[in-house]
């Protein structure tokens, strides 16, 4: 598609992966400006559990005084709702683990009352590791290992932006999800303190993870000095580091912030005052001064050379990725694919420019048939069979979301004829004969019957199931049929019950809830 730079900001998904701002009317009047559809906005750096719980209090406030400007997101689906709404997501993040104090329990308090993403530590030590301002790195201590497992269980995004640099690795092990560096950039870039070695940064890469490339001036090689080209140079440097998929925007945003919050925020437990001086007053760089300049990053990366699928994903489609994998509600059953391995090994795989583009842009359901056969045997080359399965039902899902998504969008379809004219278009790609069963978005089941499938019948060995991605990919569709439609919020999971591969008259496939 050829976009104006306008048009494609206007119909991406933006997100920015933090603002710590003083927030007011002014500061979301200007995320509205910049067709912000969702900021990781912090409530907590060095307070206590009361005090976070007061600043979540000053939110829930907000969102009533201003429900024409934001509103709040606990999953991917606000978020989406937020972009049909024309309104900015508010995900309510921690930059410290300050505020659970001692008490692991009270990670679900705050999961409950919306907080989505949580930073390990700040600049200091804390009782789950290192922070990056410290003189030793011991790593994470047994109580953070217990931390990581509990926001992954709950399904909050683990950030490592101002973690040390021997507990963000730790991290990164031991974590069984993605985790993010929501704003820093490379210090082999710019050779600052709170920057990330290239290390850290393919890590979290390596893992499935993102890295939100941030406007704040210290970060950057000309400091105040610099203007939105120098921000753009960022953004090239890391994607040609680890590659389109692991890079974001995260501008750290501290608009309206006086000096004293500054001094605060990096003096810490220290009664010696700042461990940082920053050169006041703080100049963002020319050409993105505020949250209402986002435009003008589309534009720039546009002019840039980068290509409208590529400037999606900069923009906020990798962020949904990893929210999508992370936050609870937005999975698939336990035994199906861990989303690190599918992108993890998609990235590895020897494709044409054509062929990725495809890959990363249209449901695998949707694929023409030769191309699918291509990527499936690329795939069990370079894998086992039980985690190509794996991939496949992820790929399916996660297709499927996208596709349905816009559809409800920009056709206004919904329930039984939005799932129909899914399968129908599958189809037509020569996959065979879709059709519905049973369909009640109560229980929540639909069933799914193929028949004249060559793809099953040509691709199939006897004893194996051929169609992984397909029950994956119909229950990604059914999963936000129901949540757009305000129906069930169970997990939705597919499996196939009978295949034409092993000699059964038809692909049948169930698509129920798990509890």
């Amino acid at each position: 598609m050829n976009h104006t730079p306008n048009a494609l900001h206007d119909t991406a998904t933006v997100i920015d992966c933090l603002e710590i701002s003083n927030w007011s009317e002014s500061v979301f009047q200007q995320m509205r400006q910049g067709g912000l559809t969702a900021v990781n906005c912090t409530c907590s750096i060095l307070e206590n559990f009361r005090q976070t719980i007061k600043n979540i209090a000053w939110w829930q406030k907000a969102f009533n005084t201003y429900p024409g400007l934001i509103m709040p997101v606990h999953d991917t689906a606000d978020i989406r709702a937020a972009k049909r709404l024309n309104k900015t997501g508010i995900i309510l993040g921690f930059q410290n683990t300050s505020a659970i104090e001692d008490d692991l329990d009270l990670l679900g308090v705050f999961h409950q009352l919306g907080v989505r993403v949580m930073q390990l530590t700040y600049m200091e030590g804390n009782l789950s590791g290192q922070g990056c301002l410290e003189r030793f790195d011991a790593g994470l201590t047994n109580f953070g290992k217990e931390v990581i497992e509990e926001m992954n269980r709950l399904g909050i995004l683990i950030d490592l932006s101002h973690v040390g640099n021997q507990t963000a690795l730790e991290a990164i092990t031991h974590s069984r999800r993605p985790v993010a560096l929501t704003h820093a950039n490379p210090k082999s870039l710019c050779d600052h303190p709170r920057n990330k070695p290239d290390e850290v940064i393919k890590a979290v890469a390596e893992n499935g993870g993102v890295v939100g490339a941030t406007i704040f001036p210290p970060f950057l090689p000309k400091g105040n000095r610099s203007a939105l080209a120098d921000f753009i140079d960022v953004i090239d440097y890391m994607v040609n580091m680890i590659g389109i998929d692991h890079v974001a925007v995260g501008t750290d945003f501290t608009e309206g912030q006086p000096r004293e919050w500054f001094d605060w925020i990096l003096t810490g437990r220290s009664k010696k005052g700042p461990a940082l001086q920053l050169q006041h007053p703080l100049v963002n760089p020319k050409g993105i001064q505020s949250a209402a300049d986002f435009p003008n990053i589309t534009a720039a990366l546009l002019e840039r050379g980068y290509d409208e699928l590529q400037i999606r994903k900069i923009m906020g489609e990798n962020m949904m990725r990893i929210f999508s994998q992370v936050w609870k509600n937005q999975g698939t059953s336990s035994d199906m694919a861990s989303p690190v391995s599918y992108h993890h090994l998609i990235s590895r795989l020897k494709l044409t420019s054509e062929q990725r583009l495809m890959l990363d842009s249209i449901p695998m359901v949707l694929f023409p048939r030769w191309f699918f056969v291509s990527i499936k045997k690329q795939i069990e080359k370079q894998s086992d069979l039980e985690t190509a399965r794996k991939i496949y039902y992820q790929a399916g899902w996660e297709g499927a979301v996208k596709w349905t998504q816009k559809h409800i969008e920009t056709e206004g379809l919904s329930g039984r004829a939005l799932l129909e004219q899914y399968m129908n278009s599958a189809g037509l790609r020569g996959w065979g004969k879709l059709t519905i069963a049973e369909y009640d978005e109560q229980a929540p089941r639909a069933v799914i019957h193929l028949t004249h499938s060559a793809v099953a019948e040509e691709m199939g060995d006897v004893g194996r199931t051929v169609c992984d991605h397909l029950p994956g990919s119909i229950a990604g569709a059914f999963q936000t049929i129901l949540t757009t439609s305000g129906g069930s919020s169970k997990k939705i999971i597919g499996r196939e019950t009978k295949c034409l591969a092993n000699g059964d008259d038809k692909c049948v496939f169930e698509i129920t809830a798990v509890d």
